[in-house]
């Protein structure tokens, strides 16, 4: 596993990446806006981003790299499957979930209920991990891991402590996932 993040470590991945360091997905700008009102009415704080960019302090500050990226040393040994991670206020996530979110699941001509599965997950691993970032502990803690490939998940508690903080966070992702989903921009389909 790696080491902790600090701000500093974030920074030299950010900078490693260069411009893989954000996702060319729209789904992440859609995903983090709609979010960020809800996450502030349900913390009675404003939520503000800083996406793919150097550390801010006073923001949540969130890498999604390009799926293509080259992933630098600087950015730590990289999962084989999408998922992010939480330190303090960084979110961080890696290839995967960046060519997850890079793909086209997200518009027409891709049905309508796949489209809103697709949205939802985006945005409940990101309001999930908003949920370590303002209520509960973090660190690098998960609660899922992989089996034969990435899409094949099973939950595993790897101790009571972790089993309920991670628990928290999927209500707290659960929560604000379906509240951002009711208002996402969903495309109608095309119609041939």
């Amino acid at each position: 596993t790696s080491p902790a993040w600090s701000p500093e470590r974030y920074d030299r991945c950010v900078s490693a990446l260069g411009q893989g360091a954000r996702s060319r997905s729209t789904i992440v700008q859609e995903a983090t806006s709609l979010l960020a009102e809800h996450a502030s009415t349900r913390w009675r704080r404003p939520v503000k981003w800083n996406i793919g960019s150097p550390y801010q302090s006073d923001a949540v500050n969130l890498l999604v790299p390009s799926g293509d990226a080259d992933w630098p040393k600087e950015c730590g040994q990289e999962p084989s499957f999408p998922t992010c991670w939480t330190y303090g206020n960084m979110i961080l996530c890696n290839r995967p979930m960046g060519r997850f979110a890079e793909q086209t699941l997200f518009y027409p001509p891709v049905n309508v209920p796949t489209m809103v599965t697709a949205r939802y997950f985006v945005y409940f691993i990101l309001a999930h991990e908003l949920g370590h970032v303002f209520g509960a502990p973090t660190g690098k803690v998960q609660n899922a891991a992989p089996r034969k490939d990435a899409l094949d998940l099973t939950c595993y508690p790897t101790n009571e402590f972790q089993s309920d903080v991670e628990r928290q966070c999927d209500v707290i992702g659960t929560e604000l996932a379906c509240k951002a989903i009711v208002e996402a921009p969903i495309p109608a389909p095309l119609v041939v």
